[in-house]
Parts: C-alpha cells; sequence; structure tokens
C-alpha cells in the first residue's frame, strides 16, 4: 500500500510515517515505476512497528452466535417468569383448597347402619339391591344368577335378600 493508503488506514500523518521510515523503525518496500522509486507499506510492518493493532479473523459468525445466545437466554427467562408465576398460582390454589377441606366435616368412618354381609339391609336400601340384584340376573348368560330368578340349586323358591336364621 502507498503511504496515502497507510496513513489513512492507521490514522496518523504521511509526514510521521515518514519519519519512521527514514530513522528506520517503520520497514518498506521500495519500487520503482516510471523512473523514480515509490516507497510500499505492508499491513504486517504496521502491525510490527506498533502503528497498527492486528485484527483476528473475522468475527462476525462468533457475534452472531453471541446474539443468538443472548435472544434464546432473554426467551429462557421469559419462560422462567412465566413458570414462576404458575406455579406461585398454584401453590396459592392448593392452601385455598386445603383451607376450605378443613372447614367440611369429615364423613364417619365406617357406617354403622349398612351391614358389611347384606343381611340386615331395611327400607329403601332393600328394594334397590333387589332391583340391582334382578337386572343383572336378566342380563346374565343362562345358568349363572340362577338364584336371583327365583330357584335355588334345590329348585326352591329363594329370596337371596332375605334375613337367614
Amino acid at each position: 500500500m502507498s503511504l496515502r493508503e497507510a496513513a489513512a488506514l492507521t490514522g496518523l500523518p504521511r509526514r510521521y510515517l515518514r519519519e519512521r521510515i527514514e530513522a528506520g523503525s517503520l520497514a518498506v518496500h521500495l519500487q520503482s515505476s516510471s523512473g523514480s522509486v515509490k516507497w510500499r507499506l505492508s499491513r504486517g510492518s504496521l502491525v510490527q512497528a506498533g502503528l497498527l493493532t492486528e485484527e483476528p479473523a473475522n468475527l462476525a459468525p462468533l457475534f452472531a452466535i453471541l446474539r443468538e445466545q443472548g435472544e434464546r437466554l432473554a426467551s429462557l427467562e421469559e419462560q422462567r417468569f412465566q413458570l414462576a408465576a404458575q406455579v406461585g398460582m398454584a401453590v396459592e390454589r392448593s392452601r385455598s383448597l386445603e383451607e376450605r377441606l378443613s372447614l367440611v366435616e369429615p364423613p364417619p368412618a365406617t357406617p354403622a347402619s349398612l351391614p358389611t354381609n347384606g343381611a340386615a339391609l331395611t327400607g329403601g336400601v332393600r328394594a334397590r339391591v333387589a332391583t340391582g340384584v334382578t337386572r343383572l340376573a336378566q342380563h346374565a348368560p343362562r345358568g349363572r344368577l340362577a338364584f336371583v330368578r327365583g330357584r335355588g340349586p334345590s329348585g326352591a323358591e329363594t329370596d337371596p335378600l332375605k334375613e337367614t336364621p
């Protein structure tokens, strides 16, 4: 590059560059053209003299990756805030439901009025159980639940819901 181009690249005056060349602290190549000799400088000689910083390889891909990662982090941060809000709402709802449940009286553990063996059924419960068993028997394959239809294994009339002595 010419002395003018080097001055524009470094931002230094041509006179200063010329002084450095004459002092021997800035290396130049001599080029002769049409009977005159011109100084030509290389980028490397400007870097070696400390007048220009060496630029690393193209950093555009690295900056693109950094920008992309920054956007990704911002997106993840937004998702984190949304999830934190949802968790907070769920915890508050859970506390509210627990409070409501504490106000409700628990049902008795085992109702004494319902027998566990079906022997002492009374009133409407007996009728509902009989209706349910009859319906089951009507839809059951032949031979099953025969005792519900009124015949026991001996062929006698039976009522499976009658209390037995």
